[in-house]
Formats: C-alpha cells, sequence, structure tokens
C-alpha cells in the first residue's frame, strides 16, 4: 500500500509527464561518456526516475550489452519509454524506500530528481534524500558507479537561502490552488534544492566517495536575484561506495 505523499507525487507527474520528457542534457551526456569507456562490458544498470526511457534508450543504443532497468513513480512516465527493447525493463517505484527492486547493478543513475524527494520542511527533506542514498548504495555491487546529477543553488552569504525561497513559494501557491507567473512553478509541484556544499556533504555523509565532478551554470536575471541565487546551474558526479 502506498502513502498519501506517494500518491501526491505519482498524481503529479502523471498529470505533468510530458513536461519532464526532454532530450538528456550535457550532464546525461557527460555520464554516457563516462559509461562508454565500458562498451564492450555487460553492464547492469538502474536508472533511478528515468520514466520517459531517454537515459535507457541511449545506453541500449550506445552499449548494446548493457540491459537497463528503470524506476518511476509515474505509470505515464514508463508507459511512455521504449516497450519494444529487451534490454530495458521498466519498474514503478520510488524513493527513499521503495525503489522495488530485487538486484544489484554494476551502474546506478539519478539525474534531476533528488530535488523532488521532498517532505514538510528542508531539514526533513534532506533526511529523506540522505536515507535515499543509503537505500541507493544498497542497490550497487562493491565496485559500482552511482552517477549522481542535480540542480544546485548557491544563495548570497548563506548559501541554502535560496531552496528555502523556493521550497516555501511552492507550498503558499499549492495551498492558494493560484499559480505563480512563473514557467517552472507548476501547480501542484514541491522541491528541495540544496547548494553544492549539501550535494557534496549529504553524498560524502552517504557513504559515498567523489571520483569526478562536471559542473555549468546558467545566467542570472531579476528572478535569481529576488530569490537570492548568487550562482545557478547543474552539477554531476561520479561516484564511488567508501570502503
Amino acid at each position: 500500500m502506498i502513502s498519501l505523499d506517494e500518491q501526491t507525487e505519482r498524481d503529479f507527474f502523471d498529470k505533468n509527464f510530458s513536461t519532464y520528457i526532454s532530450p538528456i542534457d550535457r550532464i546525461d551526456k557527460y555520464f554516457m561518456d563516462y559509461l562508454l569507456l565500458h562498451i564492450n562490458k555487460k553492464l547492469m544498470i538502474l536508472d533511478i526516475g528515468g520514466g520517459g526511457g531517454q537515459f535507457a534508450n541511449s545506453c541500449v543504443k550506445n552499449m548494446p550489452n548493457c540491459k537497463v532497468t528503470i524506476v518511476d513513480p509515474s505509470k505515464k512516465m514508463l508507459d511512455s519509454a521504449n516497450d519494444y527493447n529487451i534490454n530495458i525493463i521498466k519498474i514503478q517505484g520510488g524513493l527513499p524506500n521503495k525503489l522495488n527492486v530485487t538486484e544489484t547493478y554494476d551502474t546506478v543513475h539519478i539525474n534531476n530528481v533528488i530535488h523532488h524527494i521532498v517532505d514538510t520542511s528542508p531539514k526533513l527533506s534532506k533526511k529523506k534524500v540522505y536515507e535515499s542514498l543509503l537505500n541507493i548504495k544498497d542497490t550497487m555491487n562493491s565496485d559500482s558507479k552511482l552517477l549522481f546529477g542535480d540542480i544546485f543553488y548557491d544563495g548570497h552569504i548563506y548559501p541554502p537561502i535560496s531552496k528555502f525561497l523556493i521550497f516555501y513559494l511552492l507550498k503558499i501557491q499549492n495551498i492558494l490552488g493560484y499559480k505563480f507567473k512563473d514557467d517552472n512553478f507548476l501547480l501542484g509541484l514541491n522541491v528541495c534544492f540544496y547548494s553544492k556544499y549539501e550535494l557534496e556533504k549529504l553524498i560524502n555523509d552517504a557513504g559515498f566517495k567523489i571520483e569526478k565532478t562536471y559542473k555549468y551554470e546558467w545566467k542570472k536575471s531579476y528572478k535569481t536575484a529576488l530569490l537570492g541565487i548568487k550562482r545557478y546551474g547543474r552539477i554531476g558526479f561520479i561516484l564511488s561506495k567508501m570502503n
């Protein structure tokens, strides 16, 4: 039986699934370049939150020997993924503790997912992310790699300030049932972003070692200034489990 929070998440992504189906981004291209070093290896890949199948399709296209398991909370997202490739398995599930997989994997991929793992406050959301990382670690072999990507926001003076503003603005929007005039503020959306430092600390606290980092920043605007953003963009990490 799923919880009310899990059902709310499923309903949101089922309703907005077309918004989240897009070509792989620069972080995923960076991850793909890394995976292509193992093109002749029969990799078992777990793609968490990869419902649309873009990354999975790219994997099986470029690495015919690999097998990819996609886990996503949205049935509509999963239904939009490739049904015809025997090397892609689709499972409905999600973080922090409902991945619904029993195997372990050579590579785990999670990009643009962590900020969707939310609770009633930023502090509790961070605990949920930490729990999620521990559960991800349980799906990995001893020498597996975790390809971890997300958006980061660094605020002025106090780096996490932007996440608090965005978190509670969305809460207010959803309570009022009135969408703010910003394309990114979807009605029903709940997110909790982190600064670069916070992401690195979560990674280390969960028992992962950062092997490589790739980052790019977006241009700032008057909106980012109002939200107290000093810098923001996307960041990707290639991680291994600490001994």
